[in-house]
């Protein structure tokens, strides 16, 4: 692989319509501002090799490695699906909406990649395109941060997941013990089938039927949301239209084999293997992993944290934050400035 080019209670306590911050949030500012004061993250764009089925298939993933000064540690960022780099640095008023600029702010630097399957990195035929696939490339990702191989050698990694970026986090930090914490935004161990079913699969497409990605010629396997949907992903009062307008812009591929392969891997349960540091992130109205039959309990994040907390290791740390009034897509609604400041402030106070 190699460059080209800590029983404990909830973090977060909220109000009834705003986060409270278990940093004061003129604290964060400040500490954001010192940061900036001490030099700009370097950024670059990355191309990590990868191999597939026992090298059977390879290719590139693609992604921006930024570095502010002094960063030892790194959280790669895994996005959901249909989603690309954009999910986490998203190019509206990033003063609101980019994780990655609240993460360098404290000190963090981040690499974000469009994952296996997502156009600009590796799109194999799409039966290659499964979970574990996904987990094992996500492996060699953390392998080339750790070794130096793109220029600095991490001491902690940190998987950031969304959605079904999530669930790979899961399989990956389970099976190969190879990350240093976890934070899972927009997914959690118990699914909401139906809205899945209906709102996310029902509402997708082959991607080779749009006029965005006709030209690729991916097989039918690949996939992307009907024209207009975007908004399945989002709770719509709690979301500026044109964030909403911009992902329709900008939606990704993916895979009816990653969608498929998700259900294995729950049964399987890797994440019984994680003890480590774990953040579950989701939104009050999360309707693809709360709020339904057999879901998770969102209604606080006493309750998210307690109904998470069975599916880790004995030595986990597992805490939880939910964002009221806040859907799927928890870090570009309204609140995303203060959901994104308590991630990065729960990450700090792992010591990293």
């Amino acid at each position: 692989m190699g460059r080209r080019a800590a029983p404990r209670r909830s973090f977060g306590r909220f109000g009834s319509r705003a986060l409270r911050l278990a940093v004061p949030w003129a604290s964060l500012m400040l500490s954001g501002v010192a940061r900036a004061q001490s030099g700009a993250a370097a950024c670059s764009s990355v191309e990590i090799d990868a191999e597939l089925a026992g090298g059977l298939v390879s290719g590139s993933i693609t992604g921006t490695l930024c570095i502010p000064p002094g960063a030892t540690s790194v959280e790669l960022l895994l996005h959901g699906f249909t989603y690309g780099q954009y999910y986490f640095d998203l190019p509206f008023q990033p003063e609101l909406y980019s994780f990655v600029q609240v993460a360098h702010a404290r000190g963090f630097a981040t690499l974000n990649i469009d994952r296996l399957g997502t156009v600009g990195s590796l799109q194999p035929l799409s039966p290659f395109v499964t979970m574990d696939n996904q987990a094992s490339v996500v492996h060699q990702v953390v392998g080339a941060l750790r070794s130096g191989s793109l220029g600095v050698a991490f001491e902690k990694v940190v998987l950031v997941g969304h959605s079904s970026g999530s669930l790979i986090a899961y399989l990956e930090a389970g099976r190969f013990q190879d990350v240093d914490a976890l934070v899972a935004t927009g997914a959690s161990h118990e699914l909401n089938a139906v809205n899945i079913a209906t709102r996310v699969l029902g509402q997708s497409a082959p991607a080779l039927l749009d006029p965005k990605f006709a030209g690729l010629l991916l097989d039918p396997g690949y996939v992307t949301t009907l024209p207009g949907r975007r908004d399945t992903f989002y709770e719509v009062g709690n979301a500026d239209p044109q964030v909403i307008a911009l992902d329709e812009e900008l939606k990704q591929t993916a895979t009816l084999e990653e969608a498929l392969t998700v259900l294995p891997d729950f049964i399987l349960n890797e994440s019984a293997n994680i003890n480590l540091p774990v953040l579950a992130v989701n939104g009050e109205r999360e309707p693809f992993f709360c709020n339904g039959l057999l879901a998770g309990d969102c209604s606080s994040s006493d309750a998210l944290r307690e109904s998470e907390r069975v599916f880790y290791g004995p030595d986990a740390q597992v805490d939880a934050i939910v964002v009221p009034g806040a859907g799927h897509d928890v870090t570009l609604e309204l609140n995303a400035p203060e959901t994104n400041a308590e991630i990065q402030a729960w990450v700090a106070a792992q010591g990293f």
